[in-house]
């Protein structure tokens, strides 16, 4: 019988230093580690966010908030996207099937987000705080982006009340109901170019469909804000070793 643990021992030292420069955060024969620059960088979004809220005069020259969250969406991107990378390896390997990857994911976001949500919108319900019992399907569907949209339509500057924060929410889960389904399906070839493309919408999109509704909240709807979430996507894939040679 073959002792396995003295064969790996007995790797010649340049064999075992290529294989491990092979091995990436998104490596599906690695776990997914947890990357404390990330940490650094949360916080950062957090504080403009926080900024922005709690000192006023600082609205008057940038919007600390809005940069906040769009950090926040380009660390989204690239922490979902490199799950998924790692699932796709493993499918793409014959470890798992397409289905059960996408199962597991949902069930993880599932169980991540929705028992809190849930509780938050209930308290607020209760609470009878502004804009949520009236839109309650809208924020139990994650539609609040959708709704709010169309209320600043016919009513400027007068959505989201006290739930106006809900969007960032909503399109988070809106990305992350389609995201999965690129990844795991689109020809691997393509991801690069696809993110690149979805990077490419958000400008288009809030330029475009700014100059027909003169809705200056385009931004709050997915494909205004996909840019974010492509980049993030997109910084993914460029540690994955495939696609460091891409463009």
């Amino acid at each position: 019988m073959v002792d396995h643990g003295t064969v790996r021992r007995s790797r010649p030292a340049k064999v075992r230093r290529r294989v491990k420069d092979r091995e990436t955060i998104w490596s599906p024969t690695t776990p997914l580690r947890h990357m404390a620059q990330l940490d650094g960088i949360r916080a950062f979004a957090v504080a403009l966010v926080l900024g922005y809220h709690f000192y006023r005069p600082v609205r008057e020259y940038v919007h600390l908030g809005g940069i906040g969250v769009r950090v926040f969406f380009v660390l989204s991107g690239f922490l979902i996207t490199g799950i998924l990378l790692r699932s796709r390896a493993l499918r793409d390997g014959g470890q798992a099937p397409a289905g059960l990857a996408l199962r597991h994911f949902y069930i993880r976001r599932f169980l991540r987000i929705f028992p809190l949500y849930y509780f938050a919108l209930a308290i607020a319900w209760l609470g009878k705080v502004s804009a949520t019992r009236e839109e309650i399907v809208w924020h139990a569907t994650y539609l609040s982006n959708v709704r709010f949209f169309l209320v600043n339509a016919v009513d400027r500057g007068r959505w989201g009340g006290g739930v106006g924060h809900f969007w960032s929410l909503a399109v988070e889960e809106q990305f992350y109901l389609l995201w999965p389904w690129v990844i795991l399906f689109a020809p691997r070839r393509w991801l690069p170019g696809i993110a690149l493309g979805a990077a490419a919408v958000g400008p288009i999109f809030r330029f475009v469909v700014f100059g027909i509704t003169d809705n200056d909240v385009t931004s709050i709807l997915l494909p205004g804000c996909v840019d974010s979430l492509a980049l993030g996507a997109y910084l993914a894939m460029t540690v994955v070793p495939e696609y460091r040679s891409h463009p």
